[in-house]
């Protein structure tokens, strides 16, 4: 469904939007937010984010809480998850020359390693790139291997003394990749699992700034979602909310070569197509055909994806919490997911914002 081309959204024209969430991309990817180590990119995302809500709060479990309040003691709460970790690793061993083993923090594709550029984060901040071995030293079944990790290391130039004493094991490592503008609004990123829909949640709030709302709104940027959820349990189980809105990026369309083309069709959403709602039988009915309803009404570009058994995000256990906790799930599509050069169009973030601000408008 195509969306109104002059739509003014509370007077902020169209290429104001972009600008205003490219922008927002920008600082939200920038600070260091690897699985279980969310805190050092705290102080980055409150100064960004708390300028649009009433109060911030942080918990055990690195999970950040933005609170709008309603105006009403009475007024029901609506939960709104963006996880805010991205994939990284950890430091596993310390060699001599100045190389570290590394471990995985999320799920790697190894395929995309050899030669990328990493920033430890140990007493200092120091970069390092992924050792890649020459094709000329392989052997022709090497060649046709995806590489093992433990064959990979980190190349930091420091001695082995100077990495014991500040990247000792167990310390964190995330990519170090700049912000890639292309063309007709698609941008480039490290992390935009999931900071896209963080995006998406926090331009929802700006469109609401001066309107009365009737729900309290908290959007919770959940820690350790790649690593098994914790954030969004633990979040979940202490805010009780009446309901949730769970936002995840979704696996984007892209040619493959000998692939069933209906199958990974099905398997996928469109790249500039909008907003994907997932139909799922772990989501709640009611709340699914009600965001359903107002992207129709609303001429909210949108798409369906069906994930019947399970949608792979938060929402198939935050469901769980408590006595249920009745969960949609709306999916930002991105291309080259768990890469350090994710792909995402700002227009599906900007219709995923308006489809958020028009569901808390309509309760």
């Amino acid at each position: 469904m195509k969306p109104r081309k002059e739509t003014c959204l509370h007077g902020i024209r169209p290429k104001q939007m972009k600008e205003y969430i490219k922008n927002l991309i920008s600082e939200l990817c920038a600070p260091f937010t690897v699985t279980g180590f969310e805190k050092f990119g705290h102080e980055s995302l409150i100064r960004t984010l708390s300028p649009l809500f009433d109060e911030t709060e942080c918990t055990n479990t690195q999970n950040l809480y933005f609170i709008r309040r309603a105006s009403s003691d009475s007024a029901r709460t609506l939960l709104i998850d963006a996880h805010c970790d991205e994939i990284g690793f950890m430091v596993s061993g310390i060699c001599e020359r100045g190389f570290l083993h590394f471990v995985p923090l999320g799920g790697i594709d190894t395929r995309i390693l050899a030669g990328a550029e990493v920033e430890i984060y140990g007493k200092s901040r120091f970069k390092g790139i992924i050792t890649s071995r020459a094709p000329h030293l392989m052997s022709a079944e090497e060649r046709t291997k995806n590489p093992d990790i433990a064959h990979l290391f980190i190349d930091t130039g420091k001695s082995r003394e100077w990495l014991l004493e500040n990247a000792p094991i167990g310390t964190p490592v995330g990519f170090s990749i700049p912000v890639t503008e292309l063309k007709n609004g698609r941008i480039a990123a490290k992390g935009l699992d999931n900071k896209a829909c963080v995006a998406a949640a926090a331009t929802a709030v700006k469109l609401l700034c001066g309107i009365p709302i009737n729900v309290n709104i908290i959007l919770m940027l959940s820690s350790r979602e790649e690593t098994g959820s914790m954030g969004a349990v633990t979040g979940a189980f202490k805010l009780r909310p009446d309901m949730a809105l769970v936002l995840d990026v979704n696996l984007a369309y892209t040619p493959t070569d000998g692939a069933d083309e209906a199958a990974l069709r099905r398997r996928t959403v469109e790249l500039g197509s909008g907003a994907a709602i997932s139909m799922s039988a772990v989501t709640d009915r009611r709340l699914t055909q009600t965001l359903i309803g107002i992207a129709e009404a609303k001429a909210i570009m949108h798409q369906l994806i069906v994930e019947a058994d399970g949608t792979g995000t938060n929402a198939d256990r935050m469901a769980l919490v408590a006595s249920g906790i009745p969960c949609a799930v709306v999916s930002v599509p991105l291309k080259n997911m768990h890469t350090y050069s994710e792909t995402v169009c700002t227009e599906d973030i900007e219709n995923t914002a308006r489809l958020i601000c028009e569901y808390i408008k309509s309760l």
